[in-house]
């Protein structure tokens, strides 16, 4: 089936470049969401703290200045004054954010660079500067603009992703119908058949296999003695130690010969603390996220005590590491694959992402495939309309980044469908 690529989700060339009026709050809301994987853990490259900065980075017209302003201690009986470096947000310039002075010299570069690459987005570039200035709830978004390498390639994706023409839900569901090409794997190939056994789903079968192996490990629930904490404590000492390296190295090499550009593809992955895998099992076993209960959740059913994620930057890209990554696993180390480009229902929502569960080394591991504007759009989202975490915003600007994952997806769905650039 040949599909015409001119089909566009991206908006004209003679489109004014002033900024347009925020739409209105999507219809949809956290419910919707709800399927979304968010590893507990923040999956970001390590940051490099960037040289101190020479002057005020540039500002984009309404926004505070950013100034580097000497700082001496002052405590008695600290020895002799020592210069150090905080950012100052000049108070006559309203910004709508709350005065931050201890940000850092990467804090305040990351801001001049996103108030200069997205000058023409204002509200985007609001929503960025307040995650940055959040110092609460880390995010792979902050950490690859404070990054000197990832940094321009991620405004770059931003700038195009605002680019883009809006698309709310219903428009989405609607290009993904409107491209669909069955000749495309990524669209087609859902995975709910992957790790089926006999009848019995993979999730099943792998408990069974870790339960029979090790009961007292991996049948364990809440621990509840010196005993268990010390046997989840030294199982956790064996994921960060050896599964995480080994799992680690895997990712990469899948990636290794493809084009980087910025950094990307990116490899990133962590492994689960006692206390973490502690902490999830009651959640679980009480109710979490709206989820009932599961009272018999135990440690066989974690599948992302170590959690790795491969993002690339486009899904051509996506297309050839999903097709790698089963070959190099193989059909029987997988137990699930959830393909949110594929899965009928969950591909009218506009979150992406491709997840599997895999077991390296014994044990159980999550990884997560995404594209770079997925995963930005994610972030974005998932800390403002699906966790109302910046109350500081309007809806109509919460609005305006739920319409924003919905044309991202939505030109994701046409570049796979027909073959467009």
């Amino acid at each position: 089936m040949k599909i015409s690529p001119d089909l566009r989700i991206e908006a004209p060339s003679s489109r004014p470049t002033a900024p347009r009026p925020a739409p209105p709050a999507p219809a949809f809301g956290p419910s919707q969401q709800a399927d979304q994987v968010h590893l507990d853990a923040p999956l970001a490259p390590p940051l490099e703290l960037e040289p101190e900065l020479q002057g005020p980075p540039p500002s984009a017209p309404g926004m505070a200045s950013l100034h580097l302003a000497p700082l001496t201690s002052t405590n008695p009986g600290s020895g002799p004054e020592v210069p150090s470096a905080m950012v100052m947000l000049e108070p006559e310039v309203e910004t709508g954010l709350p005065p931050l002075p201890d940000l850092t010299p990467a804090d305040a570069q990351a801001i001049g660079a996103v108030r200069q690459g997205l000058e023409q987005h204002p509200i985007l570039a609001r929503v960025v500067e307040s995650f940055i200035m959040d110092k609460d709830h880390p995010m792979n978004l902050v950490a690859y603009l404070k990054d000197v390498q990832s940094r321009p390639v991620v405004l770059e994706h931003l700038d195009r992703m605002a680019r883009l023409c809006p698309v709310g839900p219903n428009g989405l569901g609607n290009l993904v119908e409107q491209t669909f090409n069955p000749e495309v794997p990524l669209l087609t190939e859902s995975g709910a058949e992957l790790g089926t056994r006999d009848g019995v789903s993979g999730p099943q079968r792998l408990r069974q296999q870790l339960i029979d192996r090790d009961p007292e490990l991996f049948s364990m629930g809440q621990p509840e003695s010196e005993e268990e904490w010390g046997r989840l404590k030294a199982h956790a000492s064996f994921l960060r130690t050896e599964v995480l390296p080994g799992l680690t190295a895997e990712l990469e090499s899948l990636v290794a010969d493809l084009p980087n550009s910025g950094g990307f593809p990116a490899v990133n992955a962590r492994a689960k603390s006692a206390a973490g895998m502690a902490d999830k099992i009651d959640r679980m076993q009480r109710g979490n996220d709206g989820k009932a209960p599961r009272p018999d959740y135990c440690l066989a059913d974690m599948p992302d005590a170590v959690g790795g994620r491969i993002t690339v930057r486009d899904p051509r890209q996506l297309q050839q590491v999903m097709d790698r990554l089963e070959e190099r696993f193989g059909k029987e180390n997988i137990f699930e694959k959830d393909n949110f480009y594929a899965n009928p229902k969950k591909r009218l929502r506009p979150y992406r992402c491709i997840t599997y569960t895999v077991v390296h080394q014994g044990v159980p591991c999550e990884v997560q495939l995404t594209t770079l504007n997925s995963s930005l759009a994610a972030d974005l989202w998932h800390n403002t309309g699906y966790k109302p975490l910046h109350p500081e915003l309007t809806e109509d600007e919460i609005g305006y980044l739920g319409d924003l994952q919905c044309s991202v997806s939505a030109d994701e769905h046409r570049i796979l469908g027909t073959g467009a650039n």
